[in-house]
């Protein structure tokens, strides 16, 4: 058999996103979950499904990694860690401290001349 690699069109991977979802198989595929996703894509075989959720889970986890957590006013002005703005009734050291939990206006000051 001849493996030639075919590339993955957006309307497939779309087609494989909506039945991860629809199967609820977001995290791992599991016992028969290629075999099910297969039937679900009509052109791929369970092999190329493998294939396609190893690096479909790679690039997941690249860009959650990735994303970057602004830090509220308060905590920037304090420089402690903070889990963000946006956060359901604010970060907890805002919440400790009982002052609101709001984005800093001043943005990042990275790389500017003091």
């Amino acid at each position: 058999s001849s493996s030639r690699q075919v590339r993955w069109t957006d309307e497939e991977h779309e087609m494989f996103v909506a039945g991860l979802k629809k199967y609820g198989l977001e995290d791992q595929l599991g016992p028969g979950g290629a075999e099910l996703m297969a039937l679900h894509m009509g052109n791929r075989t369970a092999l190329q499904i493998k294939s396609h959720m190893q690096q479909y889970q790679k690039t997941r986890t690249e860009r959650e990694r990735t994303k970057r957590i602004k830090p509220c006013a308060a905590c920037r002005r304090a420089k402690v860690k903070c889990q963000g703005v946006g956060t359901i009734g604010g970060c907890s050291r805002c919440k400790i401290k009982g002052v609101p939990c709001v984005e800093d206006s001043k943005g990042s000051t990275a790389g500017r001349k003091k």
